[in-house]
């Protein structure tokens, strides 16, 4: 099973057309360029910059993600750093969904800002976590032919 999305890459299967390998890393590089942008609004106190650049990378995110699993429906890829990668993916997925809530609740002052920073930080953490996972499950794939 190469993953847990895609009908084709479960299928076995290689989609037809290209990878849109150029597509997922610009995706991936805009999003962790927007979270560190995150990150210092964040630090910094900027919170009307923060707001609106969170809400610029959650579709960011979201869009680097269907771009890496439609990467890697044209891979075989090894069954245990996929396991393991995707636990880290789902959990970052999870946390930038629990790190947005905890700061809109911030915001209206329902939630003390440390315990935001501390959610924003173990999605952060996970995501980090998802890459590099997901840097080593691609480099013991093959591409399918």
């Amino acid at each position: 099973m190469n993953s847990l999305l895609s009908p084709l890459a479960m299928a076995g299967q290689r989609p037809e057309g290209h990878p849109p390998y150029a597509w997922f890393i610009a995706a991936l590089v805009v999003t962790v360029m927007l979270l560190v942008l995150d990150i210092w609004t964040g630090k910094t106190g900027r919170r009307r910059a923060h707001v609106v650049l969170v809400g610029i990378t959650i579709p960011s995110l979201a869009t680097a993600v269907l771009l890496a699993e439609r990467v890697g429906t044209y891979w075989t890829l090894p069954r245990v750093p996929l396991t393991i990668h995707l636990v880290f993916a789902y959990g970052a997925s999870v946390g930038a969904l629990v790190a947005t809530a905890s700061g809109v609740l911030h915001l209206f002052g329902r939630v003390p800002r440390r315990r935001h920073a501390r959610l924003a930080w173990l999605f952060v953490v996970t995501a980090t976590l998802a890459v590099v996972t997901g840097i080593v499950m691609f480099l013991g794939g093959t591409p399918k032919v």
